[in-house]
């Protein structure tokens, strides 16, 4: 990935934890 942002990745992982929870 060329374009890597850190800040976006940060952002997925976190979104991905609140779904997880939520869904749960």
């Amino acid at each position: 990935m060329p374009h890597f942002k850190p800040g976006k990745e940060l952002r997925d992982r976190v979104n991905e934890e609140e779904h997880d929870e939520a869904h749960t």
